[in-house]
Protein backbone atom coordinates (compact mmCIF):
# COMPACT_ATOMS: atom_id res chain seq x y z
CA UNK A 1 0.00 0.00 0.00
CA UNK A 2 1.40 2.95 -1.30
CA UNK A 3 1.77 6.54 1.07
CA UNK A 4 -0.67 8.31 -1.50
CA UNK A 5 -3.85 5.42 -1.35
CA UNK A 6 -3.28 5.70 2.82
CA UNK A 7 -4.57 9.29 2.72
CA UNK A 8 -7.05 8.83 0.14
CA UNK A 9 -9.17 6.30 2.13
CA UNK A 10 -10.28 8.54 4.75
CA UNK A 11 -10.75 11.27 2.60
CA UNK A 12 -13.06 9.35 0.36
CA UNK A 13 -14.48 7.83 3.50
CA UNK A 14 -15.16 11.67 5.07
CA UNK A 15 -16.83 12.68 1.82
CA UNK A 16 -18.95 9.74 1.73
CA UNK A 17 -20.09 10.84 5.33
CA UNK A 18 -20.55 14.32 3.93
CA UNK A 19 -22.85 13.22 1.46
CA UNK A 20 -24.89 10.86 3.20
CA UNK A 21 -25.76 14.19 6.22
CA UNK A 22 -26.46 16.25 3.01
CA UNK A 23 -28.81 13.98 1.61
CA UNK A 24 -30.68 13.36 5.09
CA UNK A 25 -30.37 17.01 5.42
CA UNK A 26 -31.98 18.00 2.20
CA UNK A 27 -34.86 15.04 2.44
CA UNK A 28 -35.71 16.55 6.30
CA UNK A 29 -35.70 19.79 4.64
CA UNK A 30 -37.87 18.72 1.90
CA UNK A 31 -40.39 16.91 4.46
CA UNK A 32 -40.79 20.07 6.68
CA UNK A 33 -41.51 22.35 3.85
CA UNK A 34 -44.11 19.41 1.98
CA UNK A 35 -46.16 18.62 4.88
CA UNK A 36 -47.31 22.11 5.66
CA UNK A 37 -48.20 22.75 2.20
CA UNK A 38 -50.10 19.67 1.94
CA UNK A 39 -52.28 20.35 5.03
CA UNK A 40 -52.94 23.71 3.65
CA UNK A 41 -53.60 22.13 0.01
CA UNK A 42 -56.47 19.89 1.98
CA UNK A 43 -57.56 22.62 3.89
CA UNK A 44 -58.42 24.52 0.72
CA UNK A 45 -60.17 21.26 -1.11
CA UNK A 46 -62.51 20.50 1.63
CA UNK A 47 -63.46 24.03 2.15
CA UNK A 48 -64.03 23.65 -1.64
CA UNK A 49 -65.59 20.38 -1.52
CA UNK A 50 -68.23 21.79 1.31
CA UNK A 51 -69.00 25.01 -0.56
CA UNK A 52 -69.72 22.56 -3.62
CA UNK A 53 -71.85 20.66 -1.64
CA UNK A 54 -74.35 23.41 -0.18
CA UNK A 55 -75.07 24.68 -3.62
CA UNK A 56 -75.57 21.72 -4.69
CA UNK A 57 -77.97 21.17 -2.35
CA UNK A 58 -79.08 24.37 -2.34
CA UNK A 59 -79.81 23.28 -6.42
CA UNK A 60 -81.69 20.67 -5.47
CA UNK A 61 -84.13 21.81 -3.29
CA UNK A 62 -84.71 24.51 -5.53
CA UNK A 63 -85.93 21.73 -8.37
CA UNK A 64 -87.47 19.67 -5.97
CA UNK A 65 -91.60 19.76 -6.73
CA UNK A 66 -93.05 21.87 -3.28
CA UNK A 67 -94.52 18.88 -2.09
CA UNK A 68 -91.40 16.87 -1.84
CA UNK A 69 -90.36 15.96 1.06
CA UNK A 70 -86.59 15.01 2.81
CA UNK A 71 -86.25 12.55 5.28
CA UNK A 72 -83.71 10.47 7.05
CA UNK A 73 -83.50 7.77 9.46
CA UNK A 74 -81.57 9.57 11.99
CA UNK A 75 -79.19 10.13 13.98
CA UNK A 76 -77.56 12.14 11.61
CA UNK A 77 -74.34 14.32 11.36
CA UNK A 78 -75.55 17.91 10.97
CA UNK A 79 -73.10 19.46 8.81
CA UNK A 80 -71.32 15.89 7.21
CA UNK A 81 -74.47 14.17 6.07
CA UNK A 82 -77.04 16.47 5.80
CA UNK A 83 -76.77 19.62 6.14
CA UNK A 84 -78.57 21.88 8.64
CA UNK A 85 -80.74 24.24 6.58
CA UNK A 86 -82.53 20.98 5.40
CA UNK A 87 -82.85 19.18 8.13
CA UNK A 88 -84.77 22.09 9.52
CA UNK A 89 -85.89 23.32 6.41
CA UNK A 90 -90.04 23.41 5.54
CA UNK A 91 -89.60 20.20 3.31
CA UNK A 92 -88.31 17.91 6.22
CA UNK A 93 -90.43 15.40 7.61
CA UNK A 94 -87.10 13.85 9.69
CA UNK A 95 -88.46 14.56 13.60
CA UNK A 96 -92.03 12.54 12.85
CA UNK A 97 -89.94 10.29 10.73
CA UNK A 98 -87.33 9.53 13.53
CA UNK A 99 -90.38 9.65 16.49
CA UNK A 100 -92.66 7.31 15.03
CA UNK A 101 -89.70 5.27 13.60
CA UNK A 102 -88.65 4.18 17.66
CA UNK A 103 -92.95 3.76 17.97
CA UNK A 104 -93.05 0.78 15.21
CA UNK A 105 -89.53 -0.17 16.08
CA UNK A 106 -91.09 -0.91 19.78
CA UNK A 107 -94.29 -2.23 18.30
CA UNK A 108 -92.42 -4.71 16.28
CA UNK A 109 -90.26 -5.79 19.21
CA UNK A 110 -93.37 -6.57 21.18
CA UNK A 111 -95.14 -8.19 18.53
CA UNK A 112 -91.66 -10.87 17.86
CA UNK A 113 -91.81 -11.06 21.90
CA UNK A 114 -94.89 -12.64 21.80
CA UNK A 115 -96.65 -9.60 23.37
CA UNK A 116 -99.95 -8.19 21.86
Amino acid sequence: MSLKELFRFPASRLSRRIAFWVFISVIVIETLIFIPSYKNREKELLSQLKEISAARVALIMKIAKPDAIVMHPGPMNRGVEIDSSVADGHQSVILPQVTFGIAVRMAVMSILAGQS
